[in-house]
């Protein structure tokens, strides 16, 4: 299956869901706090299934046209190894 990035709307809550199914590398609260917020306001660029669910996201801050600074990506955990994070 190939997977295509699109950017989209804000999706706090899916950023929480997919922040939760990799604790290990996002496991403190505080930062995890920070990072959905930051969902609500920030560039996002999703990849979605047929359905429409959420499977990775990338949040951005576009300091300049010609560049883009990653401020998270996470892709769901059941879905490491298909191709989300280099779509994203």
């Amino acid at each position: 299956m190939t997977f295509a990035a699109t950017r989209d709307q804000a999706v706090p809550d899916d950023v929480a869901r997919l922040l939760a199914s990799v604790p290990e590398w996002f496991g403190q609260p505080e930062s995890n706090a920070e990072y959905i917020q930051a969902a609500r306001s920030k560039e996002t660029w999703t990849v979605r299934n047929a359905a429409g669910t959420v499977l990775g996201v990338l949040l951005v801050d576009r300091h300049y046209a010609h560049s883009i600074e990653i401020h998270l990506m996470v892709v769901d955990r059941e879905l490491h190894g298909t191709g989300i994070g280099s779509a994203l």
